[in-house]
C-alpha cells in the first residue's frame, strides 16, 4: 500500500476495502514511514491543501483537520511548527496497522513496512532524515501489537544507520521469541 495515498489521501481510503483486497491477496504490506510522515504532511499535504481547498483555513487548522478525518490524537502527534524535524508517533504506526488487519479479517496476512531513515527531498536536492532508535524499536513493537503478521525494514537497506537496524532487530527479537 503506497505511503502516499494510505497515509493522507482521503478519498484513497475511502475507497479501498482491505476485506477485498485481502480477499485477492495472500498479504498486504501497507507503508508506514512514520518519521518521514511529518515533514511529508507539512510540504505535500498542509501547505498544499491550505494553498488550494481549505484556502479560508490557516496551516494549523489544516492539520487539525487532517488530524480528525485519519484518526490521529493532537496531543501524540506533533504541531504545525513540529512536522518538518519530526515523525508521526509510533501509535500512528499502530493506527494504521490495525486498521489494515482489522479490515483483512484474518482473509490475508498483514506485513507493516517500517520506515527506517528516509530521506526527504526538498525543491533542491535531498535531505537526510534520520531515525531515532528508540522510535524506530517503538514503531516495530507497536506495528507488532497491531496486528502485524511481520515487519519489514524499509525503505533501503543502504539508507539505514546501524543503531536502527539493531532497534528493529531488538523489536522483531522481542515480538517473536525463539
Amino acid at each position: 500500500m503506497d505511503h502516499q495515498r494510505s497515509s493522507w489521501d482521503l478519498f484513497y481510503r475511502a475507497a479501498i476495502s482491505y476485506e477485498e483486497m485481502a480477499e485477492h491477496n495472500d498479504f498486504i504490506k501497507p507503508i508506514v514511514y512514520h518519521d518521514i510522515l511529518g515533514p511529508r504532511l507539512r510540504e505535500w499535504v498542509i501547505e498544499r491543501m491550505q494553498a488550494r481547498v481549505l484556502n479560508d483555513f490557516s496551516e494549523a487548522q489544516a492539520l487539525d483537520m487532517y488530524y480528525a478525518l485519519f484518526g490521529h490524537d493532537p496531543s501524540r502527534e506533533p504541531g504545525l511548527d513540529q512536522l518538518p524535524e519530526q515523525g508521526l508517533s509510533p501509535e500512528y504506526v499502530y493506527r494504521e496497522i490495525k486498521r489494515v488487519s482489522d479490515g483483512a479479517k484474518g482473509k490475508a496476512v498483514v506485513y507493516a513496512g517500517i520506515g527506517i531513515d528516509v530521506p526527504h527531498y526538498i525543491p533542491n536536492g535531498m535531505k537526510k532524515f534520520p531515525s531515532d532508535p528508540e522510535t524506530t524499536y517503538e514503531a516495530t513493537r507497536r506495528a507488532l501489537d497491531a496486528g502485524a503478521s511481520g515487519v519489514i525494514a524499509s525503505r533501503e537497506y543502504n539508507e539505514m544507520t546501524v543503531p536502527n537496524l539493531d532497534a528493529f532487530g531488538r523489536a522483531v527479537r522481542e515480538g517473536f521469541p525463539g
